[in-house]
């Protein structure tokens, strides 16, 4: 994604677009129909709605005049809960206290040096 100038998403229906995600992630500025759920914004201001009803005239307006610098996103990421790593780890305290309290097995976890996973 970090080759695009933009994102360009026109969809008449989506559950959570995780591509919409992972291009904010990546910095583009997006340009998304209204009928995407504002709970794909990461907050990094990049998303600018638009109407499926709009023309074509005015969708090809707003590609040109949007701005295709790349931002970045790290501290929106980190804020918005679609940090994986925040996010394993949040996970990972839930069911160890989960263990604690009712006998659950450990999640297994990952050794990225040894590529194995390993028991709780």
């Amino acid at each position: 994604m970090q080759a695009m100038d933009l994102f360009l998403f026109p969809s008449r229906f989506e559950g959570l677009p995780v591509a919409l995600v992972e291009a904010q992630g990546a910095g583009l500025h997006c340009i998304v129909s209204d009928t995407i759920t504002c709970e794909s914004d990461i907050g990094a201001g990049l998303l600018q709605f638009v109407s499926l009803k709009e023309s074509k005239a005015v969708w090809a307006n707003k590609i040109i005049t949007t701005d295709v610098s790349h931002v970045d996103t790290r501290e929106a990421l980190d804020n918005s809960g679609f940090n994986i790593v925040k996010t394993a780890k949040t996970l990972q305290e839930f069911y160890s206290a989960l263990q604690g309290n009712i006998g659950v097995a450990a999640p297994r976890s990952y050794d990225k040096e040894e590529q194995i996973c390993i028991s709780g």
